[in-house]
């Protein structure tokens, strides 16, 4: 198996403490079923927080208005 290292964007969402996670279709290929955060590869030439925005409303049908970033630390 070839591995490819590939940039992604992870998104924590809160609202009145609580943390969102979402499970994940079985037909991913990493972690299938599981429940996670919201995750997306990061698309050549976009803005890492462009690209978290543009995931976050395909996962949860949340507008962007509705979101509002309280960090962004640096990539790991």
């Amino acid at each position: 198996m070839t591995l490819i290292e590939r940039a992604v964007v992870a998104c924590f969402l809160r609202h009145d403490g609580k943390i969102c996670l979402l499970k994940r279709s079985e037909a991913v290929g990493s972690s299938p079923g599981r429940w996670h955060c919201v995750t997306g590869f990061l698309e050549p030439d976009v803005l890492p927080l462009e690209q978290a925005m543009t995931e976050i409303v395909e996962e949860t049908g949340l507008q962007a208005s509705a979101v509002r970033l309280v960090d962004a630390p640096e990539p790991l």
